[in-house]
This record gives structure tokens, sequence and C-alpha cells, in this order.
């Protein structure tokens, strides 16, 4: 909350959150679901120096935000107080690949998602805080699904979610990932096809290849690594998958347009093929954010090669 308020249902944006949405920002100042924010938004109950603004809005210092009273002040440390469990405290303590004066990259855990929400008290966010409560100002600078596990960006300042976002659009800048699918995919292939990100399915977003002329585009570098063969006999390839673009889901719909869908996917993948999976130990998503490699301009000008890896949760080893 800025020192700056003049009223107990004002805030007053600091320098540090210039540019920030002005979602993002009051998910921060009220610690509330994103979804209550945009009812709040649209209902015309957020006031940005007295005008309604839509939920993107970008912020700029000392605009004055205006909330109902009843919510100003409902954070009060909610991040603290969120009842999360001691032994997901101490994997998240110990989950922390690389920490620098502007940025912590975490391996994010499958199965835990990256902020809380829709019936869900807490996400990877609210822990990464709680381990680190000198750190209040963390944000994510992006985000994976709930059952992928790997590399997590979080930054410590609005400086550093601008540059990070800004990195990625870069061709310097390199994320890769890991991932089982189904069958023997043999050689390096470069997949181009435009993705639908606006379908719904079960009230869920659900991805599908785009119509030629329409969608957004995606590139995705699928490089095989080696092959096994369940215990049923259904051969399995682990793959390097290099994102040229970043979709939602787009692994996940690109390796299943090509007949070779992620071992583990309930929403894209193969029924039978995810049981055979399963009695294998394969029965989570197998999705793994592996490796981020770009270059970090720290405030003074030094730069810094950055190059993690995120151990993976699973292996063909136990196969072959």
């Amino acid at each position: 909350m800025s020192d700056t308020n003049k009223r107990s249902n004002v805030f007053v944006v600091p320098s540090n959150a210039e540019e920030q949405r002005l979602d993002n920002f009051l998910r921060k100042q009220l610690g509330l679901p994103k979804s209550a924010i945009y009812r709040l938004v649209r209902k015309g109950q957020v006031r940005v120096n007295g005008g309604r603004k839509k939920p993107d809005y970008r912020l700029s210092t000392d605009d004055e935000v205006r909330v109902p009273p009843h919510l100003h002040g409902g954070k009060q440390n909610a991040t603290a107080s969120i009842d999360i469990p001691p032994k997901v405290l101490a994997k998240v303590a110990e989950s922390v690949l690389l920490e620098t004066e502007d940025f912590l990259i975490v391996n994010k855990p499958a199965g835990m998602v990256v902020h809380g929400g829709s019936g869900l008290k807490w996400g990877l966010i609210d822990a990464i805080k709680q381990v680190n409560p000198q750190l209040p100002d963390l944000e994510l600078a992006h985000r994976l699904d709930r059952d992928t596990s790997g590399c997590l960006f979080l930054a410590k300042h609005r400086r550093a979610l601008n540059q990070f976002q800004s990195q990625q659009r870069t061709p310097a800048f390199k994320k890769i990932y890991r991932c089982l699918l189904d069958g023997h995919w043999n050689k390096a292939k470069t997949v181009r096809r435009a993705l639908d990100t606006a379908n719904r399915a079960d009230g869920e977003r659900h991805v599908v290849v785009a119509e030629v002329g329409s969608g957004k585009e995606a590139i995705s570098h699928f490089t095989p690594l080696a092959h096994a063969t369940l215990s049923d006999g259904s051969a399995v390839t682990d793959m390097q998958v290099a994102l040229e673009t970043g979709r939602t889901h787009q692994i996940r719909v690109h390796s299943q347009s090509e007949g070779h869908p992620i071992l583990g996917d309930d929403r894209y993948g193969d029924e039978a093929a995810n049981a055979a999976a399963a009695i294998d130990g394969f029965k989570r998503l197998q999705l793994h954010a592996w490796k981020l490699e770009f270059t970090w301009v720290y405030n003074d000008g030094r730069q810094q090669a950055v190059a993690v890896e995120a151990p993976l949760e699973f292996s063909l080893a136990a196969l072959n």
C-alpha cells in the first residue's frame, strides 16, 4: 500500500508500479482472485482518477485507484496469513535454482498452481512469499500449467518484470522443454501451426489448431532425444522442444497435431496411452520447463549470461 494514500479506500500508484495492469495491481493490493477483480472492474466499483477503466489499463505514477471501502486493507498481509502446509513451504524453499538482486528462478513442482483462485486458496507465488517475507513485491513474469513442472521466473520489482517480458520477444531468449510423447517420433521437426486460443470446452480453455488464415502464429522446434518401450509394448519418445513463440498449451496441441500427444495429458492426450503410461509410473502430465537462457542487464549496466536447468521429475531410464 502506498504511503501517499489520501483516503481509506484509495491507492495512489507508486513509481515502481508504473505501467502495471490495473487487474494485476489490484490482485497484489487486495489479495483477491482475478475473477473477483474482473467482476469489480466490470461493475464499475473500481475507479481510476474518478473514471472507469478496463482490467488491462496500464497505470501511471500517482494515479488514484478507488476501491469499495470494505475491500481496502483486505490484504493486510494476506499472504502471510494463508495456511500453507509446512511440507509445501519446505519443498518450495528448496526449489530455488538461481537468485540475483533482480529475480528468482524456481523449479515449480508438478501439481501446484502458480497463483490462487477458482477455489484454490494459495499458489506457488504465495508459498514463495511466505518463505521469503523480505520479498513482498515478487511477481510472476510468466506462467506454467498446474501439472507442468520446471523453470519459473519471478521478478523482485517492476523493472525486472518488464525486462524479462521484453526479452521473451527477442531471438536470443531460449525456453526449452522436455516431454514424453506417445509413439516413436524419429526425426527433428519444426511445427508451424497457428493456434486458436479462444475455444472453450466444459467452461475451460481448449486450444485447437486454427483454420488457415486465422489464429495466432505458433512455432515449436521438436528434437527427439531418446526412445523406450512401455511394459505394454507401446513406444515412448523423450522429446526436447524449443519454443519460438509462447502460446497457451502450444506444446500440448502441436504434439497432438503430429499424432504424438504428451503422455498424461488428460485434455489433449490419448486415454489408452495415458493408462498404459500410468502403469509404468508416468501418471501426471509429462511436460517439464527444462531450461531458460538469456542475458540479463542490471541497473548499473552489468550484463550476465543466465543459463538455468531444472532437474527432471521424470525419466525413461527405468524402461531402458
